[in-house]
C-alpha cells in the first residue's frame, strides 16, 4: 500500500526501487528521498534543498530511533499491508508526528524499515517565512505526545555524563572550571582506554577516540542548545555574560558545521547558500521549532519530550 501526499510529485522508477525490499518478508515499510520539486534562487527555497524536514540524505539505511534515519515521513511511503493493519495503521489521533508515531510502532513490533534515497519524490517545499515557520513549530509540537507513547525514544539530547561535565564547565570560564573540565575529560578518556584494552593500542587511539568522543559530545550540545532548549539557554545568556558567551558560541559552531556537512547534497547546478544567510535561517528554524516542542509540552503537560538520556 502507498502513501502519496498531494503535493509531491513522483520520478520515474521510484516505486521498482522501493517494491524491491519486499523481497524480504520483515520490511514492512519503504520510503523514498524528497527532494525539491523545482529549483529556485530564492533563500527559503535554497535553505530548504539542504536542509528540508523531508529529505533525509542519499546514504541508504536502516529506519532505528536514535540513528542516522530515526523515521521518514509519510509524504511518501510504501507499506506492507498486512503489518500495516497488524499496529492498527496511523494513530489517528495525533495531529502532528503521526509518522514517527507509525514507524516506531513498526520497529516495536520487530518489523524493519528501510530508506531508499535512489528513489526519488520530489515535493513543492514552503518559501513563505510565515508559512514556514508555522510549518516548523507544527513539527515541534509532535514531540510531547510522541514522548508519552514512545517515552524512550524522544531524549532530545543523548550523551556521556563525562561529557556533559567537561563541557558545562568550559562554559562556567573560570580557572577551576576549566580544570575540573579537564579533569573530566581525563576521566573519559581512561574509561576509553579501559574498554580498549589491546596488545595494539596506542595511547593516540585512546585520545583520538577520546577527542571524537567529546567533539560529538559538543556538536550534539551545541544543537540542543539552540533547538530543543532555547528559551533556557536564552534565560541563563541574559543572567550570566560566560553563558552568553557560550551561547553564542554554540549557535555559530553549530550553523558552521551543519552548512558545511551539507553543502554537497544539492544538485551540481543548483546555487548554493551562502554561510550568514544559512546561519540566519538555521537560527530561525530552530527557533520556531522549539517554541513548538515547548507549546507541545505545556498543553500536553508532560515533560519526557525534554529530558536528555544521560550515559554514566
Amino acid at each position: 500500500m502507498a502513501f502519496l501526499d498531494s503535493d509531491v510529485v513522483p520520478r520515474r522508477g521510484w516505486l521498482e526501487a522501493l517494491l524491491g525490499h519486499f523481497c524480504d518478508p520483515t520490511v514492512a515499510l519503504v520510503a523514498p528521498r524528497i527532494i525539491s520539486l523545482t529549483q529556485s534562487d530564492h533563500l527559503l527555497a535554497r535553505y530548504e534543498a539542504v536542509r528540508s524536514s523531508l529529505d533525509l540524505g542519499q546514504r541508504e539505511a536502516p529506519v532505528i530511533p536514535y540513528s542516522a534515519v530515526s523515521y521518514v515521513p509519510s509524504a511518501a511511503i510504501i507499506c506492507r499491508t498486512s503489518m500495516l493493519r497488524d499496529i492498527g495503521g496511523f494513530d489517528e489521533t495525533l495531529q502532528s508526528g503521526e509518522d514517527v508515531d507509525l514507524c516506531w510502532r513498526l520497529v516495536e513490533a520487530g518489523a524493519r524499515l528501510r530508506y531508499e534515497p535512489i528513489a526519488l519524490v520530489a515535493h513543492d517545499h514552503r518559501t513563505e517565512l510565515r508559512d514556514w515557520l508555522a510549518r516548523r513549530a507544527f513539527y515541534g509540537s509532535s514531540a510531547a505526545p510522541l514522548s508519552i507513547r514512545h517515552p524512550d525514544k524522544t531524549a532530545p539530547l543523548v550523551i556521556s555524563g563525562w561529557a556533559l561535565a567537561a563541557w558545562v564547565l568550559m562554559a562556567v570560564g573560570s580557572g577551576i572550571g576549566y580544570l575540573a573540565s579537564l579533569a573530566a575529560a581525563a576521566l573519559t578518556g581512561r574509561r576509553i582506554a579501559a574498554t580498549m584494552q589491546g596488545a595494539d593500542t596506542q595511547l593516540w587511539d585512546v585520545v583520538a577516540v577520546a577527542a571524537r568522543g567529546l567533539w560529538s559530545a559538543a556538536l550534539q550540545l551545541a544543537s540542543a542548545i539552540c533547538r530543543h532548549y532555547w528559551p533556557i539557554a536564552l534565560c541563563a545568556a541574559i543572567v550570566s555574560r560566560q553563558f552568553r558567551r557560550a551561547v553564542i558560541i554554540a549557535a555559530i559552531v553549530d550553523g558552521v558545521v551543519d552548512w558545511i556537512d551539507r553543502r554537497g547534497v544539492t544538485d551540481d547546478d543548483a546555487r548554493p547558500i551562502g554561510l550568514l544567510s544559512y546561519l540566519l535561517l538555521k537560527r530561525l528554524d530552530d527557533l520556531a521549532y522549539g517554541a513548538g516542542l515547548w507549546c507541545g509540552v505545556l498543553r500536553e503537560r508532560n515533560v519526557g519530550a525534554l529530558k536528555p538520556q544521560i550515559r554514566i
